[in-house]
């Protein structure tokens, strides 16, 4: 029994399950492949699980066939995207075998082994695009680290992205989301889940779900489930007038933020200091210092400390210009997406 599909196909599988099985844990990375009303592919990243839809036009055949990424890689490597290119599959003596280019990659079909489960029935809470998804996941996730958590939870009609540490708060949401949701998942499914999205069809919806502790996103031939745990939500309690506002371009702070990025590869805390006239980031290391002019004026003083890196990336993501919204303990960065990054003021000095 054999099949054929495009060289592109087997390169956006490829591409896809790579980005989605991630490079933490590499008995993680293999696919696969069975018969369930076509041909389908599974992958996992421990967490997070992905069941898409490879071939319609494929003989049903019992169990599963697991195939290593780096194999599918080798396959692939060094073709050429012409436009009729086209990769044989093939069943001969209980082996998968795929075929392109006078090298065939053969994997045994194991019959014993059950066909890995996923969760495909729920009712969508919320449709939309899957670049407006990933996106709104991909700021708060950016500057996260191992064993860190994306907090996901609704509040007022709204699906709240949250990640949090000792010297920021970044936050984007979902508006329109009416399901009462509290729960978080690990910062690396999160990246998976937006790298391995973005090789999509970026004019497709999404459809999001929450069943059985697990979170579901669904696009065409495609269906995703993550794992998720009981978010202790801790709504933090700030002062509430806001001492002054300020919209900025933030260019120059992008600029001086590289520039420190360079210059301080391993220590990366510094300080951003907000003043009357002009702000700077000021960093001292050893019997060095550097700091960097910033065409930024405000009424009071702010001292903030910062990481370069984690600042970096996440201000990156942010578009336009920003508005400043200073308090007494913090400030809150905004922009016209509504993503927001909170940072915590070490010392303040108000003028009278």
């Amino acid at each position: 029994m054999e099949g054929f599909i495009s060289l592109k196909q087997l390169k956006k599988l490829t591409e896809f399950v790579d980005s989605f099985c991630g490079t933490t844990e590499p008995s993680h990375r293999k696919v696969t492949f069975f018969y369930d009303k076509g041909l389908k592919v599974y992958a996992s990243d421990g967490c997070a699980k992905m069941l898409m839809n490879f071939s319609r036009d494929f003989l049903p055949f019992d169990g599963v066939s697991i195939i290593p990424i780096r194999y599918l890689k080798g396959l692939l490597r060094g073709s050429k995207n012409q436009k009729n290119s086209i990769v044989k599959l093939s069943i001969l003596e209980d082996k998968l075998e795929i075929e392109y280019d006078d090298m065939t990659l053969s994997a045994q079909i194991q019959k014993e082994e059950e066909i890995p489960y996923i969760l495909k029935e729920f009712t969508p809470l919320k449709t939309l695009n899957i670049k407006d998804f990933y996106n709104t996941l991909d700021y708060v996730s950016v500057s996260a680290n191992e064993d860190d958590f994306i907090e996901i939870y609704t509040d007022k009609n709204l699906l709240n992205f949250r990640y949090q540490n000792q010297f920021y708060i970044l936050q984007s949401s979902i508006k329109d989301f009416n399901q009462e949701i509290n729960i978080k998942i690990p910062f690396t499914s999160a990246r998976h889940i937006v790298k391995s999205l973005k090789k999509l069809n970026k004019n497709n919806n999404i459809a999001i779900g929450y069943k059985n502790e697990t979170l579901l996103i669904y696009a065409p031939g495609l269906i995703m489930n993550i794992c998720s745990k009981e978010n202790d939500f801790l709504k933090i309690n700030f002062s509430k007038s806001i001492l002054e506002k300020l919209q900025i371009d933030p260019t120059h702070l992008k600029k001086a933020l590289d520039k420190f990025y360079i210059s301080f590869s391993k220590n990366n805390i510094s300080y951003l200091i907000f003043k009357q006239d002009h702000s700077f980031l000021y960093k001292k290391e050893n019997d060095s210092n550097i700091s960097w002019k910033l065409p930024y004026s405000t009424i009071n003083q702010y001292l903030i400390k910062i990481h370069i890196r984690k600042l970096r990336s996440y201000l990156s993501r942010m578009k336009g210009k920003i508005t400043l919204f200073f308090y007494e303990d913090r400030i809150m960065i905004k922009d016209k997406n509504d993503f927001i990054a909170i940072m915590f003021i070490e010392e303040i000095k108000l003028v009278i």
